[in-house]
């Protein structure tokens, strides 16, 4: 079951995150379509050195996390904060120096997108590091 989004704990569908890992991972569906849902969920995890963690502005990583999303129908990128307008968030249970935590949102309404069919590749950005780009092909559901 898809928990409700935004949140920004763990689910049964974030990422991994192994104690060595450093950086962000996202997960998304392969496919969606838009007349059974017309959502876009990301589900994505980061860990980070605690301090780079506490050099970013601002109290939490969270905050810092941008994703980007290109759709292939005209190559049109737009960006957005991932946490937007929420305001606490969790430190999740990490390895000693290290500062790890969850997000998981609708990217449409997350990047003030209007939910459409086309071909996306997302990813998100946390200081210096980059989540692999996921890509989604979003369907309208009408019979061709």
């Amino acid at each position: 079951m898809t928990p409700r989004l935004p949140n920004f704990d763990r689910c049964a569908q974030s990422p991994p995150v192994e104690d060595d890992f450093q950086g962000v991972r996202v997960v998304l569906p392969e496919k969606v379509d838009l007349s059974k849902d017309p959502s876009l969920p990301m589900f994505g995890a980061f860990q980070i050195p605690d301090e780079v963690a506490e050099a970013i502005p601002g109290g939490s990583p969270h905050r810092a996390l941008v994703m980007l999303i290109v759709n292939t129908n005209g190559y049109h990128p737009y960006s957005s904060s991932v946490a937007g307008q929420a305001i606490l968030f969790e430190r999740a249970e990490a390895p000693e120096g290290m500062f790890r935590g969850y997000f998981n949102v609708d990217v449409f309404p997350a990047a003030r997108l209007k939910p459409q069919a086309d071909r996306f590749f997302v990813s998100v950005y946390l200081d210096q590091f980059q989540s692999q780009p996921a890509a989604v092909v979003v369907e309208d559901g009408k019979a061709e």
